[in-house]
């Protein structure tokens, strides 16, 4: 049976991030572009200024998680699962082409699992607004929605990423580096979105 102080310590890795982002998280959630889409009525205009917005968030972010699992001796588990495929069909981009990640310098390890804190924990929502998106927008292409599925399909992998944190969360600076870096996360799809609506 786990110690009182070990219960104590994997909660407050969790805990942590999430008071570190929880004013960061409130700021992106308050973005006119993410309030848009919890109308009782979504327009198609709003809904792909909001993929573009996190497209370019993600340009900046896959590139150095895959260079971070290459640079690995063993691939983690879960692996990191490239959103911009997904992202670049829905948005009905004919042709798609991996980010170069040779020039990008891998991640720490802290830092990474900081960054997948952030990404993976956007899949908790999926589910819910997955069905909302499918009713109320009127999209018909067969790659509709991707993103939004696909973000569903990994929410089973949160559990394993709440491990994973607690693991690597064996100092008081081995957290203080994950919230850096999931601050940091939230930042970059801020000020993408930002970008989008004022383009």
């Amino acid at each position: 049976m786990e110690s009182v102080v070990e219960q104590k310590h994997q909660i407050s890795v969790a805990a942590s991030l999430r008071q570190a982002t929880q004013d960061l998280h409130r700021e992106l959630d308050n973005h006119s572009l993410v309030k848009a889409l919890l109308q009782p009525s979504v327009c198609n205009e709003s809904y792909r200024l909001l993929l573009q917005g996190f497209q370019r968030a993600y340009q900046i972010l896959e590139p150095a998680l895959i260079a971070t699992e290459l640079s690995f001796e063993h691939v983690p588990t879960p692996p990191y699962i490239p959103r911009l495929p997904a992202l670049a069909t829905e948005l009905h981009h004919h042709s798609f082409t991996p980010p170069d990640v040779g020039i990008v310098a891998p991640m720490t390890m802290n830092a990474y699992w900081g960054t997948r804190y952030v990404l993976d924990g956007s899949c908790h929502g999926a589910a819910i607004l997955l069905p909302r998106f499918r009713k109320q927008l009127n999209l018909s292409k067969i790659t509709a929605f991707n993103y939004w599925q696909q973000l569903a399909d990994l929410h089973a992998h949160w559990p394993m990423i709440i491990e994973r944190l607690q693991q690597r969360g064996n100092s008081p600076c081995d957290i203080a580096e994950m919230s850096f870096a999931a601050q940091n996360t939230f930042k970059h799809f801020i000020k993408a979105l930002i970008t989008e609506h004022a383009a």
